[in-house]
């Protein structure tokens, strides 16, 4: 279908000094992220929103995304031990580099060659 949305699933690795972490960019996530800003942030705001947050460098909306990916991956961690060891100043380059490039890629338009509509083909009754 042209200029819908098209979600990739996908998973990076996000690591850090101590610890190697895996991140599920999935529907569970992006779910996650909304439940985040509404109770740790107490904004009610769909996903779309908490993007625009991202790509203006909003610190609420990197952890919202990563919190989710972590969780969504299958690591068990509170809030609290995600906020004292992943989401930290020394951290913040490396998470925001893998989180923004995972987010682009998760909603793109699909722009790839294998998505673009083929022409029309030449009626070949005319010759």
């Amino acid at each position: 279908m042209k200029n819908s949305l098209d979600i990739r699933v996908n998973q990076r690795v996000l690591k850090l000094k101590d610890k190697t972490y895996l991140l599920d960019f999935d529907m569970q996530a992006l779910s996650l992220a909304e439940n985040v800003y509404k109770t740790q942030f107490g904004s009610d705001i769909n996903v779309s929103e908490i993007v625009l947050e991202l790509f203006k460098v909003k610190m609420t909306a990197l952890m919202a995304f990563t919190y989710g990916a972590i969780r969504s991956a299958g690591t068990k961690m509170t809030w609290d031990e995600f906020s004292k060891t992943v989401f930290t100043y020394d951290n913040f380059n490396d998470v925001f580099a893998v989180v923004s490039e995972a987010i682009t890629e998760l909603f793109s338009m699909g722009d790839d060659d294998d998505d673009k509509e083929t022409p029309p083909a030449e009626d070949d009754e005319k010759n």
